[in-house]
């Protein structure tokens, strides 16, 4: 399931999410703190929002973005890994963005499968590929239209 989603994600926003794996090595500090920030105090501020009558909508669609964002979270990391993986041999395409995410996307889910570094491992990726994304999100808005 986790690799039919990604690649269909890759297939549909190509430039999104190779921009956004383009920006994990060239700044990783900053993805991983942001990607860590958003997924410890989303949550909390929805909590806080959905105590108030006005603010449970707000909470509700605060924790369904979240849940999808986490969902397509390690999708950057995984392109990023595949193409540092394939090297030279990468296609600049949608076809060879969808194969550079399809190789990254199996050796993570292969590292996860290891008992303790998995965990750490998908963790990582999470919080990079969420750091990735919401810093692309936040450069593709700055553009002027």
């Amino acid at each position: 399931g986790v690799l039919l989603a990604g690649a269909v994600t890759v297939a549909l926003f190509p430039r999104f999410m190779a921009g956004a794996a383009d920006l994990l090595p060239q700044r990783p500090l900053l993805s991983a703190l942001v990607g860590l920030g958003w997924a410890i105090l989303v949550p909390i501020v929805a909590v806080f929002a959905a105590i108030t009558f006005i603010g449970l909508p707000l909470a509700l669609l605060a924790i369904a973005v979240y849940v999808v964002a986490l969902g397509i979270a390690t999708i950057p990391f995984a392109l990023w890994l595949g193409r540092l993986l394939l090297g030279a041999r990468t296609r600049p395409s949608r076809f060879g963005a969808v194969v550079s995410f399809l190789i990254g996307a199996l050796l993570l889910i292969i590292l996860a499968l290891i008992p303790v570094v998995g965990g750490f491992v998908t963790i990582i990726a999470a919080c990079l590929g969420l750091g990735g994304l919401l810093l692309q999100t936040r450069a593709v808005r700055a553009q002027p239209a």
